[in-house]
């Protein structure tokens, strides 16, 4: 009775879809059912905003023809490769898969698919209880087929897996933190069976991605009481592929018959108490981390017994080395929970010791508005078993948080900041950035947290005059040192760049500009985020900046194609490739839109860019992102692209430079892999709609795609990009499973170090020749990579250089000699290239070489290296002025896991950088015998 009576209300009364997919399939005898967590959330009576229709037949056919009966104009987002289709009607998501059946490669998550039945399609989910159906339309209306009885596992509360528990988690090694989640989340108990499957396959977990096991472990955090799921993660040893510092934290010393608490307990139970007080998931991570060091501090004296000192110091270092293991979050979120674990003894310091405003002002200064967070983890802290001692602490936090309000209300510390800046302190005594500054700050800001003067302006000034007094400055004057207008002013300065959110002043054209000598700059790091669907996205937030720009980078680059031209074919071909709009359309959708896209395809990567106004955000990323991760590639499209690029191949293999740049990388790289191959006309008639299929579906997936946004990103577009971007990734996200592949076949360290001294490809009556010097060298990571690119730069890296004073200023060869690197993982190509006069071939490669010589013999002089020293100061700086740009310099950053502290790293090399530093590093990179020399034209 109480089956029929849900099984009628489902298909009646619930979800007004039900009425229309029964029509609509009627209508195309189609048998449709509604399947897994929407069936099992029904007998469960819990709301699930995702519907999941299950056609035997075309799903995306369906959802085709429900979304036209619905409107005409309802968005349906189609993935083809997965025969799946998608859109929102009446405040869910409403999904059509066509039945099908899986087998799973054992190192991969990602199943091979075919079309299947009824049962195939309930045999290969996860659990029983999601392998339920009732049908929507035809013979099995209203039925619920239950193959395997999950709906008896549902009033039991037993969780088991429909086929061999041990086949379900060897597939897919995630299910068993399902599993774990399901258990913590409805109260419902492992299996015997299945349980053991866990442990025994614990260790495929490493195959899953650290985000897809941060996602399911988030929501046992979140369940109501924690401590059930992280529990079962031990048992089963499923936290010891992920977190075994929580493991670490269990077991009991005795020395001299005196114990510590179990700390694996104790966090237990700290966790257990914030989840009925808050739902904040960052606040149980501070719980679960808040003891996280006490393994590495516990010490046994014979005087106190054990003690924990410092543990909350080094747990907070902790937080960042896991949360990067994790791949969670490295912004604010992360910073917030090594606040908590950093203070979270300070207000039981409060309390046992005398509560001061003095210790008061701090605590509230340190944590800020963190500091009701930081006292809930405080409470929860307590532990003990004995209730008078509970009591006890609970009133003295009480007492704190009465003086943290009174203080809180008289002082206004609470993201305080000093009533006197920088700024006013260097007008006031004429002062240039310095460290009398930073002293005079520090002073009034300890002063008022010290309650020696009260939090205002006046006060604040008159210490000010009083501080600058005692460091002999004056008030108005000049300071000593100083120079006389007009003169240049050397200036050891700290910069901080905050990129995108300055604004430029107007230059003042009759004033000799400042000159600085910049020794230290500060980048602010990006805010991360991972997605549902695990990919990265830094935000450089700029609040003046109304146009979006997007870059998506893919490691999908020349270097990793299976075949010459594949990558280049695949990529560039995308905006041609959209399954809703033709070429023509597309280009008149972008263009009403106001947006631009770039692709652009080199060694290793694939770069597209998108700017995009922030008021049509929501219209056009939807469509531009399904585009690049579900395109339809066309034979007629591949054949006019085709037609075109052999035209380009034509008119550019002319080019003596470009020829000269292909025989490069066939000299550099090895014949097996394509890019070290000639590109001929046959390469791009050979490529084939299957190719760019395979090559895109294996190289765009959720390991291999990182985004890098900018502009004025606010709440309302972070909320909606899940939406508009990321949930389209593909069909799978709404069901939780993962799209994570191995990447594309690796080529990290490809190079050929030197086959051939001298590659000639005569062209009879040229009037110039093109030529490259080219070697193998050190990688982007290498620990000289930035003293070799001031050797790079001084050599021929930019107008004034060596080689350009030698063969353009000096002997007239070219109108411009150029060098610099090709970075890959783990080496680069360093090439020096020309276009010269043809007679002058011989002669001015000669000349590069004598420089090489030249640099290892004598030493640069000091006024050479500090003028290149300024150069590159300043193209650095110029690299990130601005968010634009400090976004593009990340993502290149970024590709070799290298962050924003490389713009100090390389200044900090900058001053260090002696010529005696360039002649060593001219002996070891310089070396004539080390370089290839290809040359198309003539030689002398």
């Amino acid at each position: 009775m109480l089956f029929c009576a849900m099984k009628n209300n489902i298909l009646n009364s619930q979800h007004p879809i039900y009425k229309i997919v029964e029509k609509v399939a009627e209508e195309k005898k189609l048998a449709a059912f509604v399947v897994g967590g929407v069936v099992r959330d029904l007998f469960l009576n819990r709301f699930s905003k995702d519907i999941d229709i299950l056609v035997v037949g075309s799903g995306i056919a369906l959802a085709q023809a429900v979304a036209k009966e619905i409107s005409p104009t309802l968005e349906v987002n189609v993935f083809k490769n997965f025969g799946t289709a998608q859109f929102v009607f009446e405040g869910a998501a409403i999904e059509f898969v066509g039945a099908r059946k899986e087998s799973y490669d054992f190192n991969s998550r990602k199943p091979a698919v075919e079309t299947g039945t009824l049962e195939d399609d309930l045999s290969r989910r996860d659990f029983t209880i999601n392998a339920l159906a009732i049908g929507i339309s035809g013979e099995k209306r209203g039925e619920l087929t239950d193959l395997f009885n999950g709906f008896d596992d549902l009033q039991s509360k037993i969780l088991r897996t429909p086929l061999d528990p041990d086949i379900t988690f060897s597939d897919d090694p995630l299910r068993m933190m399902r599993a774990v989640r399901f258990a913590s989340q409805l109260g419902f108990t492992i299996e015997p069976k299945t349980f053991a499957a866990i442990k025994r396959n614990a260790h495929r977990l490493e195959i899953i991605s650290k985000e897809r096991i941060m996602e399911e472990f988030n929501k046992i955090l979140l369940s109501k009481k924690p401590s059930v799921g992280i529990k079962l993660c031990d048992e089963t040893g499923l936290l010891a592929q992920f977190l075994p510092e929580i493991s670490a934290l269990k077991g009991v010393d005795v020395m001299n018959g005196r114990a510590h608490k179990d700390n694996y307990v104790h966090t237990l139970q700290v966790v257990d108490k914030i989840a009925l007080v808050s739902p904040n998931l960052w606040l149980l991570w501070g719980a679960l981390l808040h003891d996280i060091a006490k393994p590495q501090t516990k010490k046994y004296d014979e005087k106190v017994g054990w003690s924990f000192h410092g543990h909350e110091y080094i747990g907070s270092k902790m937080v960042k080395r896991i949360f990067t293991q994790l791949k969670m979050p490295a912004n604010e979120k992360m910073r917030y929970v090594q606040k908590l674990v950093a203070l979270h003894l300070r207000p039981i310091a409060l309390v046992e010791d005398e509560i001061t405003d003095s210790a008061v002002r701090r605590l509230l200064f340190d944590a800020g508005n963190d500091i009701d967070d930081l006292m809930l983890l405080c409470e929860a802290d307590v532990t003990s078993s004995i209730p008078e001692k509970i009591k006890r602490c609970m009133e003295n936090f009480a007492h704190v948080r009465q003086k943290l309000k009174e203080i809180e209300e008289k002082d206004r510390i609470r993201n305080w900041q000093p009533p006197i800046d920088g700024a006013l302190i260097m007008s006031t005594f004429q002062l240039s950035p310095c460290r009398e500054v930073g002293t005079i700050k520090d002073a009034i800001r300890e002063a008022i947290l010290d309650g020696k003067i009260p939090n205002e302006f006046d006060a604040a000034y008159k210490m000010m005059l009083e501080e600058g007094e005692k460091l002999g400055l004056q008030k108005g004057e000049m300071q000593k040192g100083e120079k006389q207008k007009g003169e240049k002013k050397p200036l050891s300065s700290k910069v901080s760049l905050v990129a995108g959110n300055t604004k430029r002043c107007k230059l003042d054209r009759k004033k000799q500009p400042e000159i600085l000598e910049i020794s230290s700059c500060a980048l602010q790091a990006p805010q991360n985020f991972f997605i549902a669907n695990e990919i990265p996205l830094y935000l450089f937030q700029n609040l003046n900046l109304d146009l979006i720009h997007i870059i998506v980078k893919v490691k999908a680059g020349a270097l990793y194609e299976p075949a010459k031209f594949a990558a280049n074919s695949a990529y560039q071909l995308l905006k041609e490739s959209c399954a809703i709009l033709s070429a023509t359309e597309m280009d008149d959708f972008l263009a009403f839109h106001g947006t631009s896209w770039k692709t652009f395809v080199n060694t290793q990567y694939i770069v597209i860019q998108w700017v995009i106004p922030k008021r049509n955000l929501d219209k056009v990323l939807p469509v531009l992102w399904n585009t690049i991760s579900n395109p339809s590639y066309r034979n007629d499209d591949l054949q006019r692209y085709k037609e075109s690029r052999i035209k380009d191949l034509e008119y550019n293999t002319a080019k003596f430079n470009y020829r000269a740049t292909q025989l490069m990388f066939a000299q550099m790289f090895p014949a097996e892999i394509p890019i070290g191959t000639v590109l001929t006309k046959e390469h791009i008639e050979n490529i084939t709609v299957e190719q760019l299929q395979n090559y895109h579906s294996q190289t765009f997936t959720n390991n291999n795609v990182r985004v890098f946004a900018t502009g004025n990103v606010g709440d309302e577009i972070m909320k909606g990009l899940d939406d508009m971007m990321m949930r389209r990734f593909d069909d799978v996200l709404i069901k939780g499973e993962n799209r994570k592949q191995k990447e594309p076949t690796s080529h990290s360290s490809p190079l050929i170090p030197h086959s051939s001294p001298l590659t000639v490809e005569v062209r009879e009556g040229a009037l110039q020749s093109s030529f490259i010097l080219c070697r193998k060298n050190i990688g982007f990571k290498h620990e000289e990579r930035r003293k070799f690119e001031v050797l790079s730069t001084l050599f021929g890296g930019y107008f004034g250089s060596r080689l350009m004073q030698n063969l353009r200023e000096e002997n007239g060869y070219t109108y411009g000699v150029f060098c610099s690197s090709l970075y890959y993982e783990e080496e680069s190509i360093f090439y020096i290239e020309a276009d010269v006069v043809v007679e002058k071939t011989k002669e001015a490669i000669d000349e590069c070489f004598k420089e090489m010589e030249l640099l290892q013999a004598e030493l640069v002089d000091e006024e050479e290296l500090s003028l290149v020293k300024s150069y590159m100061l300043g193209e650095l700086l110029r690299n990130v002025d601005g968010s634009v740009s400090y976004q593009k310099r990340y993502a290149f950053w970024n590709d070799f896991q290298i962050d924003e502290t490389e713009l100090q790293q390389m200044i900090d090399v900058l001053q260090a950088m002696t010529p005696q530093t360039i002649q060593a590093m001219a002996k070891e990179y310089l070396v004539p015998e080390m370089f290839s020399t290809v040359v198309v034209g003539r030689m002398s």
